[in-house]
């Protein structure tokens, strides 16, 4: 929420702290999100590594989204 600020005010650094936290407790929803966000470079250093890490964690969770942005990243077919 703080990162697209929905129903609270934006603050990127924030929601990607909160993220980070998420995805070291293991919630693949986090880890989506912040490999989603690092991919993209949505409003920071786009980082296709720290992204393939993320995805890579819940991917091997089971998480058929993740194994989708991790192939994306894997065959060069991230959108730019």
């Amino acid at each position: 929420m703080y990162v697209k600020g929905e129903l609270v005010d934006k603050d990127q650094d924030k929601g990607i702290k909160m993220l980070k936290h998420g995805s070291v407790l293991g919630s693949s929803t986090s880890q989506f999100y912040l490999g989603s966000i690092y991919a993209e470079g949505d409003g920071i250093a786009k980082d296709l590594a720290f992204a393939k890490r993320q995805f890579r964690l819940c991917a091997t969770n089971g998480d058929a989204a993740c194994q989708y942005q991790l192939w994306k990243i894997d065959v060069g077919r991230w959108r730019t």
